[in-house]
């Protein structure tokens, strides 16, 4: 024991550490421990007591041997991955349901629009045919197309010193027969006619005025060009 003691010392001093003891402390449980010897070679008092009971510090020492931090690191590591793992299956199984149902609600919504457009097809039916009709009853219905209305707009583009003799009005074809003294009256009303907003939509034929003892002549045309051919 003297010996450890000894080396243990040395040891201290070896690193700088000069411990300078004043007693030794002998843990024994025997009463009759001789400790004659111990302190002849020492040099030191040396006591005996009963070795007590260890005590934990009341902050742990965070030092750990290397193999028990790498063990640590590898178990960090792995409940990282697993819950990174984790994480991203419940991602995708989310994303997996909102697009589920995402399809679901877009084909609910469609059966419900197919329903709805094969109940109101009955309706839809008897709104074309009522439309029809009406398309049928619009050159009659529409005061756009009354004769009276259309002669109207064409007397306002009569000019002082000409006449019509004869107008042949419907909705869509006019045909007009005047004459006056001047030239310039039959090319001026030629102008208003076919320039007035409201008789636009008529195509209109206005050849050159014949010339008579009473002045000039003229037969104006005008007709709505048809959307489909007529047979």
């Amino acid at each position: 024991l003297a010996r450890d003691i000894r080396l243990a010392l040395a040891q201290l001093s070896m690193q700088a550490i000069h411990p300078h003891p004043a007693r030794v402390l002998l843990w024994t449980s025997a009463d009759d421990t001789d400790v004659t010897a111990l302190q002849r070679i020492l040099g030191l008092e040396v006591a005996c007591t009963p070795r007590p009971a260890p005590v934990l510090p009341a902050t742990l020492s965070k030092l750990l041997p290397a193999d028990v931090r790498a063990a640590r690191r590898a178990a960090t590591k792995r409940r990282n991955l697993v819950a990174g793992i984790a994480a991203a299956a419940v991602l995708y199984l989310g994303l997996i349901g909102w697009f589920g149902f995402g399809i679901w609600s877009d084909h609910r919504e469609a059966k419900r629009l197919t329903a709805e457009a094969e109940a109101l097809a009955p309706d839809a039916a008897a709104y074309a045919v009522h439309n029809a009709k009406w398309q049928e009853l619009l050159p009659v219905v529409d005061l756009g197309n009354a004769p009276v209305d259309i002669l109207y707009r064409i007397a306002t583009r009569i000019p002082p010193g000409l006449r019509l003799k004869n107008a042949e009005i419907s909705a869509d074809e006019i045909k007009l027969q005047g004459e006056a003294q001047q030239l310039q009256a039959v090319n001026n009303f030629s102008l208003g006619i076919t320039k007035h907003n409201e008789l636009t939509r008529f195509t209109w034929e206005t050849p050159e005025p014949n010339q008579s003892s009473r002045g000039w002549e003229f037969v104006y045309s005008g007709e709505i060009p048809s959307s489909e051919p007529q047979p």
